[in-house]
């Protein structure tokens, strides 16, 4: 799924359920700050990713979240405390569990994965080829 076919299905969402967008939600991340966080964790983050924070923000967002590089509520470094080295998570599910990034070769892979947490956070491949289908599939369907 490509930002433009993401962006239509959340205009679409958001006017036929405006209460699914009223969470808390941080202001869309600048380029400035995207890049200093890359910089700070050594990875580059995927598109996917860059384009949902900067377009529309960081916390709740309809039915799931999606975790910030800012310090604070929904940071993902706070997070990244219990997971394994080379993973950076980009929502949780609120139950312990983590959705995120591999990365590899200071890249983050746009595929999702799960940490489970009743599983000491060993990693699992979703079905999820990038955050876009997530979001979608997770957050927009109630």
């Amino acid at each position: 799924m490509e930002s433009a076919e993401f962006d239509q299905i959340v205009s679409s969402c958001r006017t036929k359920h405006p209460l699914w967008f009223e969470g808390d939600i941080e202001a869309p991340a600048t380029e400035a700050e995207l890049a200093a966080f890359e910089e700070a964790v050594g990875a580059g983050l995927p598109t996917e990713y860059k384009h949902l924070g900067g377009r529309y923000g960081f916390g709740h967002f309809a039915f799931t979240n999606i975790l910030s590089v800012r310090e604070g509520d929904w940071s993902i470094r706070a997070a990244q405390l219990y997971l394994p080295k080379g993973f950076i998570p980009a929502s949780d599910n609120e139950c312990g569990d983590f959705y995120g990034f591999v990365v590899e070769d200071g890249i983050c892979k746009p595929e999702l994965y799960f940490a489970d947490h009743e599983e000491n956070y060993r990693l699992f491949l979703t079905n999820h080829k990038n955050l876009f289908e997530y979001v979608v599939d997770v957050g927009l369907k109630p």
